[in-house]
Formats: structure tokens, C-alpha cells, sequence
């Protein structure tokens, strides 16, 4: 059987994710979430995610070689709370035309309080139980 491509995989990968009482018992602030994968240009992240979720709620950011979701939190209009802080991230639309949604997540890790603004889950046990082993 032929790998799934990422968007299919990470699809997947949080749909199992879902599927665990723990893991929905301890990230019950997690809705409205859009799934994506971290090469995903950002200005396409922020514009899907802010047609399906105006209000707000989560981006799943799937990076399949560490085999993990990160959550970030959107305000909704697919903007992120405190990005002024990073230097990297900008919203002119010449930087955004080049930025992927993984960038984003790396440079909020970057910042001392990044777990107020991220959650960082491993794909490697849904994984393991399932048939999307890569």
C-alpha cells in the first residue's frame, strides 16, 4: 500500500488522536481545530482556516519527520495571538507569499512563554497502532 500524502496522513493521525480518551480528557480546550502540514504556505493556512473557523480555534500543524502535531492558537481571521513579538513572523504580504505555517510554529517556540500559546503532541503511538506507519 501506497504512503498516504502528508495532508491525508495528518488528517488521519488527528482523527486518532481524537479517538483517545486521554488524550481528549487532557486538551479539552481544542476545538474548531484545522488540520495542515508544517509546508503549507501560511497565507493558505490563514485563509482556510479563517473560512472554516472565523471565531477562532486551533491549527493542528503536522510535521511528519518528528512525527508530531503542534496546536497553535488562532484568534480567528487565521491570525495568531502575540506574533508581533516574533521578529520572523510578519504580515506584510511579500513575507507571507514565502512563509510556511511550520515556520510560524518554530519561531513561537522560540519565545520564552511558548507554551502559552502551543501544544506539542506526539503522532508515534496513534501511529504505531495504526496503518499509517511511514
Amino acid at each position: 500500500m501506497a504512503n498516504p500524502d502528508p495532508h491525508t496522513h495528518a488528517s488521519f493521525a488527528y482523527a486518532l488522536l481524537l479517538n483517545d480518551r486521554d488524550f481528549r480528557r487532557r486538551h479539552p480546550e481544542l476545538r474548531n481545530v484545522f488540520v495542515c502540514v508544517e509546508s503549507d504556505l501560511l497565507r493558505d493556512v490563514r485563509r482556510q482556516a479563517t473560512e472554516h473557523f472565523p471565531e477562532g480555534g486551533e491549527i493542528a500543524c503536522y510535521f511528519p519527520e518528528r512525527k508530531q502535531i503542534w496546536f497553535v492558537r488562532h484568534a480567528g481571521r487565521g491570525q495568531f495571538p502575540h506574533v508581533s513579538d516574533v521578529d520572523d513572523i510578519r504580515d506584510d504580504e511579500e513575507s507571507s507569499a514565502q512563509q510556511t505555517i511550520g515556520m510560524v510554529v518554530d519561531a513561537l517556540t522560540q519565545r520564552p512563554n511558548w507554551d502559552d500559546l502551543l501544544t506539542k503532541v506526539s503522532t508515534s503511538e496513534v501511529e504505531k497502532r495504526s496503518a499509517l506507519r511511514g
